[in-house]
């Protein structure tokens, strides 16, 4: 992330970073969706400390990769932090006036970005499917984090910083 934890407001770059953060909070709770297959019927195989002593193997255990990096679970209020954050596109930009189609576009632009960035995918392959120009959607996309930034500190909206994950 990019943001500078020095700040007082909100800015683009910082409205960015939560919603990106708030991307990959969502990827990680949902976890896989669909059926287990094969795999999740199966018993996981574990050997105890003597058994992998007297089959000769090594005494050091492998650290299961699910294990190894699970992340701490988020607190109740950043829970609601990052789903409000996954909202701002939607609720800032657009609002209830569903006829601009400018504000749906710029909440479009906003949402592909931060949709790249969480899930390291092309950013003009996601606004060509939006039947948005590449070249409109960068300026979109800045246009969209300056009026969500500028909302949030008009609202009152306390920025939270990176340590408060």
């Amino acid at each position: 992330m990019i943001s500078d934890s020095r700040h007082e407001g909100w800015s683009p770059a910082l409205v960015r970073d939560r919603i990106v953060e708030a991307m990959i909070w969502q990827r990680r709770a949902v976890g896989r969706v669909g059926p287990g297959g094969i795999r999740g019927a199966m018993p996981t195989f574990r050997l105890s400390y003597e058994q992998r002593m007297a089959e000769g193997w090594d005494a050091v255990v492998p650290v299961d990769e699910n294990e190894a990096e699970r992340p701490i679970d988020p607190t109740p209020a950043q829970v609601t932090r990052m789903l409000a954050a996954l909202r701002w596109p939607a609720d800032i930009l657009v609002g209830n006036d569903l006829r601009d189609t400018r504000a749906i576009d710029m909440s479009r632009a906003v949402s592909a970005a931060c949709q790249a960035e969480a899930y390291d995918m092309s950013f003009a392959r996601l606004v060509r499917e939006r039947g948005i120009a590449r070249v409109h959607a960068y300026t979109l996309r800045d246009r969209g984090l300056s009026i969500i930034s500028q909302r949030l500190t008009k609202m009152g909206v306390p920025a939270w910083p990176d340590d408060a994950r």
